[in-house]
């Protein structure tokens, strides 16, 4: 028996939550290291972000040093993910079905983006997903 496509959503879900959260601490550690940069004014003990807030210059290059930290340990976790995934789809029979799934679900990219990689239609990148999804979930159930 097959799965819904649903399934297979959620078979990446995680990879695709890690992308976001790498996304959002990778912007967050720019603006704290940018703030780090533009500092308006500086005491011997502590720091003034433009914001007007204090923060001992120790604690906040150890913030920025363990927020870099976490992202690295999520890259990581990302990176180990995406070759799982890599491996799993590396077992469907059809070099189309192992690009598209890469490309869809790894890469983000569009159908009409693998579309134009690829030298096909739209129609037919959603006709060959749909068979390497269906193909990609048997497998999963083996």
């Amino acid at each position: 028996m097959l799965m819904s496509k649903k399934t297979i959503e959620e078979h990446f879900n995680v990879y695709e939550q890690l992308l976001e959260i790498i996304n959002v601490q990778n912007m967050e550690l720019f603006q704290l290291k940018t703030n780090w940069c533009n500092l308006t004014s500086v005491r011997y003990d502590d720091i003034k972000v433009q914001g007007g807030k204090q923060f001992d210059i120790a604690d906040q290059l150890q913030y920025i040093i363990e927020k870099e930290e976490q992202l690295k340990e999520l890259i990581k976790r990302k990176n180990d993910l995406r070759k799982q995934h890599e491996q799993e789809i590396e077992q469907l029979s059809d070099s189309k079905y192992r690009t598209i799934l890469k490309l869809y679900y790894l890469d983000k990219c569009t159908v009409r983006q693998i579309a134009g990689c690829l030298h096909i239609s739209d129609g037919h990148v959603l006709k060959l997903k749909r068979y390497a999804i269906n193909e990609f979930l048997s497998l999963l159930d083996d």
